[in-house]
């Protein structure tokens, strides 16, 4: 690690189209998410229907890493309560550990999930048999722990585990149909022998040397018991700024988590671009890496508006059924649901279909009647919502700049204002697009914030349920015949199929 003077670090465009030399298509704001929190995510939930890419996107993210065959350790989730515990030695070398698609939640493994979520280690009391004697074992906190859960299994609603979730920063994975044309052309070209991977061999290496750094630079910044300190810590001058511009709604409590969620991937940023990052001294004596404006820009390109529809609990197909209902003045079945949305060109299961409403039911967005069979509603809840999803980057550089020079010493102030706060610092690599940009005057990131803005607003703002005329109008061309939907088996014994 450097003071900034190396300037040798990969674009993160690099480093997105050497995750999808895996092969991978689609799916480029999970790669950059994953490949960048590996080093010290903490607790993250991939979850989406059953086969859509989730363990593949993270081996495409892994293989950013030299020697990624021995980063993660995949979980055996089929394994017995203590298993885990026998396998301790094993798990505490490798430093991601991927649970694949869970088929239930043992009693033993949300302990775990907890703990490590908090940044604990794990401990337990087993039977040594080559000892005779019981002895204590430890699985010590990974820097990532990565949670994969199939949507349409019906053993495991990850709102039944709201502990578990509100420790963890949850991606979804791409179910839709375009995702899936995109996979079987992309397979067609492995094939016929026709893909041709965008970064070269010696480029690649150069890549992975340099994201197998990052991981050793997070050692500093990372602790494995609750009594350690971490040799370093972050600071970011730019927080108030941007915590100002309220690009993360703050109407349900969860928004407090996602606001310390999207600081944490700022910090996974800056710890990525460690080689050009300043590390200092506070008067305290505490040593930090200073988040710059542009890593700033690079959370929010990468991951603000999962936090946005988060902020909002607005996940998955929810927004597709929320809008359904909202333009409809009667209550549906889940069946009934879902056909209407297939026949609008959504790929969703009835599970799917029921998930996203039990998520919204909680939330005030719909209501459930209680017939039989069950029905569902749009509620008026949530037209009165206002949010504003712009950010002032120029605001932000300067609040930068003000807090900086406001707690270092004016020679450290002035290195970090020149470095990373100049009109020069502000030109920067698209990472997911690869053009080269002015963060201060390029609009692409208001226009996707403002297009996810606009999408919630339209759902929200729709009146209850349009008018008349275009309600007759709409009934006529797609009716869907009513299909009674069953009642939930009271043992919530019904399992879905599940593919890795």
């Amino acid at each position: 690690m450097s003071d900034g003077e190396t300037s040798a670090v990969p674009s993160l465009y690099e480093v997105l189209q050497l995750a999808k030399d895996y092969p991978t298509a689609g799916e480029e704001h999970n790669l950059l998410t994953l490949a960048l929190a590996m080093p010290m995510g903490g607790l993250i939930i991939f979850d989406g229907p059953s086969s859509s890419g989730k363990t593949h996107s993270v081996n495409s993210a892994s293989s950013t890493f030299t020697n990624h065959e021995n980063l993660v350790y995949t979980v055996p989730t089929t394994a017995s309560e203590t298993a885990l515990y026998y396998e301790f030695d094993k798990m505490n070398q490798r430093p991601v550990h991927n649970w694949g698609d869970l088929a239930s939640m043992e009693k033993t493994w949300e302990p775990i999930l907890k703990d490590h979520g908090d940044g604990r280690p794990s401990n337990r009391k087993v039977t040594d048999v080559t000892l005779g004697e019981v002895v204590d074992k430890t699985i010590d906190p990974p820097a990532t722990l990565i949670l994969q859960i199939a949507t349409d299994n019906e053993d495991i609603n990850l709102n039944d585990y709201a502990e578990i979730k509100n420790r963890a920063l949850i991606l979804t994975s791409d179910g839709s149909r375009e995702q899936t044309e995109a996979v079987m052309a992309l397979q067609a070209a492995v094939e016929a022998r026709t893909f041709t991977p965008s970064v070269g061999e010696e480029r690649a290496a150069q890549i992975r040397e340099y994201m197998t750094g990052v991981f050793e630079t997070a050692e500093i910044f990372r602790t494995r018991r609750e009594s350690e300190k971490p040799m370093a810590t972050f600071w970011n001058p730019a927080a108030e700024a941007i915590a100002e511009a309220e690009v993360i709604p703050p109407m349900f409590n969860e928004a407090r988590r996602d606001n310390q969620r999207l600081f944490k991937f700022m910090r996974a940023v800056a710890l990525y671009h460690h080689a050009e990052r300043l590390m200092t001294f506070l008067e305290d004596g505490e040593r930090v890496m200073i988040v710059t404006p542009v890593d700033c820009w690079y959370a929010m390109v990468i991951f603000g508006e999962k936090m946005l529809r988060s902020a909002l609990n607005l996940r998955g197909h929810d927004i597709e059924v929320l809008s359904l209902l909202r333009e409809k003045p009667s209550s549906y079945t889940v069946a009934e649901i879902q056909q209407m949305l297939i026949q609008g060109g959504h790929n969703v299961t009835d599970r799917d279909v029921r998930r996203s409403l039990e998520n919204m039911f909680t939330k005030g967005y719909v209501i459930r009647h209680d017939d039989s069979p069950i029905t569902w509603q749009a509620s008026p809840m949530a037209s009165y919502m206002d949010y504003k999803s712009k950010i002032d980057w120029e605001g932000v550089v300067e609040k930068a700049a003000e807090t900086v020079r406001a707690n270092l010493p004016a020679e450290q102030a002035e290195k970090y204002v020149e470095r990373y706060c100049s009109p020069e610092a502000m030109i920067v690599q698209h990472p997911i697009t690869g053009e080269t940009v002015n963060i201060l005057e390029d609009t692409s990131l208001d226009e996707e914030l403002s297009e996810a803005e606009d999408e919630l607003k339209e759902v929200l703002s729709t009146p209850l349920y349009k008018s008349a005329d275009d309600t007759d109008t709409d009934e006529a061309e797609s009716e869907v015949e009513a299909t009674p939907e069953p009642e939930p088996e009271a043992d919530g014994s019904t399992q879905g199929t599940l593919t890795r």
